[in-house]
């Protein structure tokens, strides 16, 4: 059954909710300014692989978090401007608490909260951990790559930076992805179309690029294969007209998101690596190619 907490047990229990985590934290906060022994835990967490979401919703984050939280790998922030509910929990364990995930709060405030467990409290946890998604799926998602640029001048001449930035505007805008639709992701010299496919009642999750056909042969000779994650199937179709071919990317596993207007807060780091990770091989392979044959443009 539920426990009592008090500002010190929370406190505690936070720690421990980051430290056991193995695949995923939520942390949800109206106030956000995380101690130092906290964001050790987060970077431990990350180091593990484990996924981080942060929702808050009053004040901006200073520059100092927002560096910090930058260097760690999994990492989703979104911002909610009403919200007031305080709940953090990995995949066990949770509490549900009046005490923000603020430093002054967690030294100067007396708070009461109650902890909760998926082994003994099944019903209450999943009923929380449901409004928590709810939560998520109604704020938005902070880009934090233009967040550090408030504070900071960032090389946006980097091709790598610019194409965070692009994919992150597309998630903030929640465009409709759905079976039979796509999206057109622009990346310098790329249109890459990003689509679903239900394949024997599965989602699966594409991403293409047409190729001119010199700039196939190029991409069939080279060793991008080996550069791609391990998570998904790299494959290089020649066109029929000997004109064109089409090179794709498909996520291995199938997803439970149906469409990437509405995407499962468990699956939001997975989706959007997918598309960074194709795009990075597209334009890696498109400059080598320029570079070696001399070209300004593809030929």
């Amino acid at each position: 059954m539920p426990s009592f907490l008090t500002t010190i047990n929370s406190s505690a229990h936070i720690e421990r909710i980051i430290s056991s985590a193995r695949k995923e934290i939520f942390l949800i906060s109206p106030y956000l300014q995380i101690s130092k022994i906290f964001m050790q835990r987060l970077m431990d967490a990350a180091g593990r692989g484990v996924r981080i979401h942060i929702v808050y919703g009053k004040k901006d984050l200073k520059a100092d978090q927002l560096d910090q939280l930058r260097g760690l790998n999994g990492v989703t922030i979104c911002f909610l401007e009403n919200l007031h509910a305080k709940c953090y929990f990995n995949e066990q364990d949770m509490i549900i608490t009046s005490m923000n995930l603020y430093e002054y709060s967690e030294k100067n405030n007396r708070e009461m909260g109650i902890s909760v467990s998926l082994k003994h409290d099944n019903e209450l946890f999943f009923d929380a951990r449901n409004e928590a998604y709810s939560i998520i799926k109604h704020a938005k998602r902070i880009d934090i790559l233009k967040s550090a640029a408030n504070h900071k001048k960032l090389d946006f001449r980097n091709w790598k930076t610019e194409l965070l930035l692009e994919v992150g505007t597309i998630f903030n805008d929640k465009v409709a992805l759905g079976e039979g639709k796509e999206i057109t992701i622009k990346s310098f010299k790329h249109n890459l179309a990003c689509y679903f496919e239900k394949r024997r009642g599965k989602n699966n999750l594409f991403i293409s690029k047409i190729l001119s056909a010199k700039l196939y042969l190029h991409m069939a000779k080279s060793r991008s294969a080996t550069k791609v994650p391990k998570n998904v199937d790299y494959i290089l179709e020649e066109g029929g007209n000997g004109r064109y071919a089409m090179a794709y990317f498909r996520l291995v596993e199938p997803l439970e998101t149906e469409g990437l207007n509405y995407i499962l807060p468990t699956e939001i780091d997975v989706i959007y690596n997918f598309i960074v990770a194709f795009c990075q091989l597209a334009e890696t392979e498109v400059v080598a190619y320029e570079k070696m044959h001399g070209y300004k443009k593809i030929q």
